[in-house]
């Protein structure tokens, strides 16, 4: 007897959601930075990454909305016009 596999069904999902939820590794690769700074930025340093923390205690995980990494980013943005304002 012969069967005929059918093919898969294929959902197409959005490349990057802004509700993605990254890990501390991504958002270093996106902002090309060392992990450890991200993780103090989480922290103790400023500015302050916005993040969810998952868990309790000083080892909890940390997951960043991709939507707050860009506004992050675009909130550390300097013009030199700014610069010499401040």
């Amino acid at each position: 007897m012969h069967t005929v596999n059918a093919a898969p069904t294929l959902t197409l999902v959005p490349a990057h959601s802004p509700d993605d939820l990254l890990t501390a590794s991504e958002v270093a690769s996106m902002l090309a930075v060392d992990v450890s700074w991200v993780a103090n930025h989480c922290t103790r340093v400023e500015p302050f990454i916005p993040h969810i923390k998952l868990g309790g205690g000083r080892y909890a995980t940390r997951r960043f909305r991709r939507a707050d990494i860009l506004q992050f980013v675009s909130d550390q943005f300097v013009t030199r016009l700014a610069k010499k304002r401040a």
